[in-house]
Formats: C-alpha cells, structure tokens, sequence
C-alpha cells in the first residue's frame, strides 16, 4: 500500500508534469512564425528582429503555397521584355520604357489569379545584384538572402 505522503507526491508530480506540458502547448500556439506573412519586405523585416545576417527563405514559405513560381525583374527589363513573358506591363513601373536602376520586383505567379508584383527598392532589397540572369524559382527552392555593411539585403542564390 501507499502512504499519504506517497500519494500526494506523486499527485504534486504529475501535477508539475502537466502544468509543463501546457506551458510548452501555449507556447508553441502563440509564438510568430519567421517567414510566413505573404510578402518578402515583412519576411525580411522578420530576419532583421532577429538580428541575422543572412538566411535563406522558400517562396513557399513567404507566399504560401499556392504559387507556381517566383521571379525577379530586375533594372534594364522592358515593357516588352515583361509582355513576352505574358504579364501585363501595367504591374510594373517604368523610366525611358525600362525598370529603373533603384528598383527591381520580384514577381509573384500564382497558380489561381493574376500574378503579383512586390516592388523593392534596391538600397533595401536588391534581387538583382548577384544575379547572372533573371529565372523563374521554384517555390520550394531556397531563396538565400545576405546583409552587407549598408543594411542592404542581397539575394544571392
């Protein structure tokens, strides 16, 4: 048999223990989500909180999941070269008939809808930068991101 004293301690015990796993429950409910806000200027500001210099985000994970692909316009394209590409030109904003060189978007193309284009300003964000040439990325490939000295995020990958 089991004394009193055995008992009630082993009731505090169990007690302790799901206390603890509904601390851990709530937690977990409550706490923010890194990249998941539907643009790349929030999922970059989120980064930023947590003072990092560099990460790699899915689209995915930024857009949610219902994205085809992403795809970075950069300084220099056209309104024709936007028009071959079968988006309306009106997305975009232009200098001389050319995005301008402080700016470059990143084009989000859903699967349902019409596509979306998230303007950066290349002081902030600069997609283009590293980049050889502009292609299409896969929604589940790693977009990875580095901050240099000026506060300026790099895509680089």
């Amino acid at each position: 048999m089991i004394s009193q004293k055995s008992k009630a301690l082993i009731g505090v015990i169990v007690a302790g223990w799901l206390v603890v796993l509904m601390g851990l429950i709530a937690f977990n409910a409550t706490r923010a989500e890194a990249a998941v806000t539907g643009d790349l200027e929030s999922s970059m500001e989120k980064v930023d909180d947590m003072e990092l210099h560099g990460t790699s985000l899915a689209p995915l994970d930024v857009w949610g999941e219902n994205i085809n692909a992403v795809m970075p316009i950069c300084p220099g394209v056209t309104e024709e070269n936007i028009a071959q590409l079968g988006v309306d030109p009106a997305l975009f904003t232009y200098e001389n008939g050319a995005i301008p060189e402080h700016t470059n978007y990143m084009l989000v193309l859903p699967m349902e809808g019409q596509p979306i284009a998230e303007k950066h300003f290349r002081e902030n964000i600069d997609l283009c930068g590293q980049l050889q040439s502009a292609q299409p990325i896969n929604p589940a490939a790693l977009m990875t991101f580095i901050k240099d000295p000026n506060n300026t995020w790099f895509m680089v990958g």
